[in-house]
């Protein structure tokens, strides 16, 4: 029994792979088909006869390929598989691939793309402003990382500090307490939260849950 491989979707005249494939093929997410490849790709899972594997050979061992070979989605962090190097996976990431040694995309691409340089400027201090009130801005999430650079820009560099808050429904407890616990210890810091409406969330979630099974937005 042959089936379309977990991730490649038959969409038109072509088959689509939803997720990030390693390199060489990243941008390679696309294939077309001609109607016979079309017509057998349809009737899938199914067996094959010698003269549809023949028109569709190419793609059988990727994009096509038998039952007991089928990719699965992870459901947890449990299942899921990680990159030996950093802290991508499966299910954070969904349709992540991963070489040989396990690497996902990104680590692989290390040696090449470590002599690249941002095209935005690195800051390593913020001149006061003389026409407002604040000196800078940040998103805050409540997470440490963002917590720290609030902590860090209102009391060691004493800057006016704008904090700004996406108001999201998967907000952590942990996250909104980080945020109580900032309001009342960062004094000099000025919090606004914004909350995007229910109707609108509810066409972004369903969007991305349609996509790739996933409410989270930060992959995509």
């Amino acid at each position: 029994m042959y089936e379309i491989q977990n991730r490649w979707k038959l969409e038109n005249h072509c088959l689509r792979y939803y997720g990030l494939r390693n390199q060489p093929n990243l941008f390679k997410n696309t294939v077309k088909l001609t109607k016979k490849q079309r017509n057998i790709l349809q009737n899938m899972p199914c067996n094959l006869t010698l003269n549809e594997k023949k028109t569709i050979h190419k793609l059988i061992g990727i994009q096509i390929v038998k039952s007991e070979e089928k990719n699965k989605t992870p459901q947890s962090l449990e299942e899921a598989r990680f990159c030996p190097t950093c802290v991508a996976n499966d299910f954070m990431i969904l349709g992540l691939e991963f070489d040989q040694d396990g690497k996902c995309l990104i680590c692989q691409s290390s040696d090449i793309t470590k002599k690249l340089k941002s095209i935005l400027p690195i800051l390593h201090t913020f001149p006061k402003s003389k026409k407002s009130r604040f000196d800078i801005a940040v998103f805050y999430t409540g997470g440490k990382d963002s917590t720290y650079l609030l902590y860090y820009l209102s009391k060691v560099v004493k800057l006016r500090v704008l904090a700004l808050t996406w108001e999201i429904p998967y907000m952590s407890s942990c996250a909104k307490e980080s945020i109580e616990n900032a309001k009342q210890k960062l004094d000099s810091v000025e919090f606004i939260s914004r909350r995007v409406s229910n109707l609108a969330l509810r066409k972004i979630y369903r969007e991305l849950y349609a996509l790739s099974r996933n409410t989270c937005a930060c992959p995509s």
